[in-house]
């Protein structure tokens, strides 16, 4: 949303820069958020391998598109779009893992708890349930 505003003609926040300091400026937003993405990725080492992955490649896209931003550099774009990909690729893996549990679906994802969302393989037990009253 942050990128969205800043580059959408009814906030017209580009007119209030010249070219390069305009540039310069999207290039902090995206630094700013390399760190955030940073702190985030970190917060998933004892995560699934998806979800893990999915917080990695969001983080090393935006390190390679805020280095692409302030060296224009090309290849260093390209690659980034590379690792946006894979993180979407991630990120709808999370969501249909989600959407494909044994209860709501004729054909649920293997038990594997690498490759499963943390507590999904999880059996409910008594301790568990809340009681309806």
């Amino acid at each position: 949303m942050t990128y969205g505003a800043i580059i959408s003609k009814p906030f017209d926040v580009e007119s209030d820069y010249s070219e390069g300091a305009y540039k310069d400026a999207v290039g902090l937003v995206y630094a700013a958020w390399t760190v955030l993405d940073f702190f985030l990725w970190t917060a998933t080492f004892k995560s699934t391998v998806p979800l893990f992955l999915l917080a990695f490649f969001k983080w090393f896209y935006m390190l390679l598109y805020t280095i692409a931003i302030f060296g224009a550099h090309s290849g260093v774009e390209t690659a980034a779009g590379v690792f946006a990909f894979l993180a979407s690729v991630m990120a709808f893996y999370g969501v249909y893992d989600g959407l494909v549990s044994a209860a709501d679906s004729y054909a649920p994802l293997p038990e594997s708890k690498w490759l499963r969302m943390p507590g999904s393989w999880k059996k409910p037990t008594n301790a568990n349930r809340v009681a309806l009253v």
